[in-house]
């Protein structure tokens, strides 16, 4: 699936695309988008809350912000 989306973002011309980077988009207009932390952790399937919270720490969204906890 990484190879397929890598090549039609190639195609495309998105430079450098893959299911990562996919994951951490969708991460991100969640977060941006007011979701729950630990919705987005079951969906992308993290086992803690400190991996999702990885993701949202590049986005430079504050967690306490976020009412998590």
């Amino acid at each position: 699936m990484n190879k397929a989306l890598k090549l039609a973002a190639k195609a495309a011309g998105i430079p450098g695309f893959s299911t990562h980077a996919a994951r951490h988009s969708w991460a991100s207009q969640k977060v941006e988008g007011g979701a729950d932390l630990r919705a987005i952790q079951r969906t992308l399937g993290h086992s803690t809350l400190a991996m999702t919270s990885r993701y949202v720490a590049e986005l430079g969204v504050d967690l306490l912000d976020l009412e998590v906890l």
